[in-house]
């Protein structure tokens, strides 16, 4: 049974975007359909969202002063942008918290007992030579990806001598994308 380090890796902390919790500002937007005809819509002035079942309101329910003082319906896709933008910061915000507090953590699984037990047996494995080149010494331990950190089986890990290590981190850190951290990629 593979040995499980105690302590749980973090959560990320990925938020909603505050246009779920929009109270809505309607205001009245004018667009015009491609065959020219002009409609109107409600359009929240905060979030983009679009009121009234998402459908055109008649004219006849429109005052003239109404039709006169409609915003211009592209403002929508301006605002969806600007939210956009925001979710994207906090998110962004997250992911750097989120790393922040996964590296603290594997640092500190590094430091186990369980890690330690768990590196012996892969350079024990691999006979103290390097799997990567078979020609040095192995003296760390590589993990092939990120999915089962602190819980890894030893197919996940390779010995590898430190210029080895050294040279498969970097051609990650050119590939990341590829590569996981915490079961989610890399940034």
């Amino acid at each position: 049974m593979i040995e499980v380090y105690k302590i749980s890796p973090p959560e990320r902390n990925r938020t909603q975007d505050d246009t779920q919790q929009c109270t809505h500002n309607f205001v009245i937007a004018k667009t015009e359909t491609r065959s020219g005809i002009c409609q109107y819509r409600q359009l929240c002035l905060k979030c983009g969202a679009v009121g009234h079942g998402g459908t055109a309101i008649p004219h006849r329910e429109l005052t003239e002063k109404q039709k006169a003082e409609a915003v211009d319906y592209e403002l929508r896709e301006r605002i969806l942008d600007e939210q956009r933008e925001i979710v994207k910061a906090k998110w962004r915000e997250d992911d750097a918290d989120f790393n922040k507090r996964w590296w603290q953590w594997y640092n500190g699984y590094m430091q186990s007992d369980v890690w330690q037990r768990r590196r012996q047996q892969v350079l024990r494995r691999a006979r103290g030579i390097c799997e990567a080149c078979q020609v040095a010494a192995a003296t760390e331990v590589h993990h092939l990806n990120y999915n089962h950190v602190g819980r890894e089986p030893l197919f996940d890990l390779v010995a590898v001598c430190e210029q080895c290590h050294q040279q498969l981190h970097a051609s990650r850190s050119s590939f990341s994308h590829n590569s996981t951290i915490g079961g989610r990629n890399e940034l």
